[in-house]
């Protein structure tokens, strides 16, 4: 199987254990084993009351759902690329994970996934959601969940997959943090955008690190 999905096993310095992962990534890997990367969901998790149940997109191939699964009672993780999610599956065994091979947006349909021109096939965690494919897209909403957290690293897709979440961000009132580095740009959501509508929403801007942002609700 891992022949037939040019996977590999790698094992990180920072990340205990052995992890199934596309052969020809390079950034992905380096970027989620960089130093004061490596271990975002702890830090973001030092900013979370509540540790019942997070919603983390995209999952990968699990690093993160990894670390919130010893953090959190329940994760819901959610990640439309097909290898990907088998090495998220693969990676990540804990009773505690719920995953989904799916995308998030605001409405429910199907989308396709492109490669990221900028990285090319050199970085798998950076896909770019399309139109017009067979990949199922859904709304955080339609899990009808109770979350404390929301992390989303969807590239550039979080204004629209915010939209989709509006019953539950409004009703839980969540910790929400976002990968904020310009990828919404070209689908029409810059982070000056998702400010203003998070602001409507009660939120406003606690924390910055390097490519995320986290919102608390007022």
């Amino acid at each position: 199987m891992t022949v037939d999905l040019n996977l590999e096993y790698r094992e990180s310095r920072r990340h205990l254990g052995k992890w199934l992962w596309p052969v020809e990534d390079i950034w992905a890997w380096k970027w989620l084993n960089k130093i004061g990367h490596f271990d975002l969901p702890i830090q973001i998790s030092k900013l979370v009351s509540s540790k019942d149940l997070v919603i983390q997109a995209g999952g990968n191939c699990g690093l993160y759902p990894k670390q919130y699964s010893k953090i959190f009672n329940n994760v819901v993780t959610i990640e439309p690329d097909s290898r990907n999610f088998f090495c998220l599956c693969e990676n990540v065994k804990e009773n505690n994970v719920v995953k989904y091979q799916k995308a998030l947006g605001d409405k429910h349909g199907y989308i396709k996934l492109n490669t990221n021109p900028r990285w090319n096939e050199t970085n798998t965690g950076a896909l770019k959601i399309a139109g017009g494919g067979e990949i199922e897209q859904i709304t955080i909403d339609s899990l009808n969940l109770a979350p404390s957290l929301i992390h989303l690293d969807i590239e550039g897709f979080e204004g629209f997959a915010l939209l989709g979440a509006k019953d539950t961000i409004t009703k839980h009132r969540p910790l929400i943090v976002l990968e904020t580095n310009g990828s919404g740009d070209e689908y029409g959501w810059p982070q000056e955008k998702i400010d203003e509508l998070l602001y409507a929403w009660g939120y406003k801007i606690i924390q910055k690190w390097d490519h995320d942002t986290v919102y608390e609700n007022n």
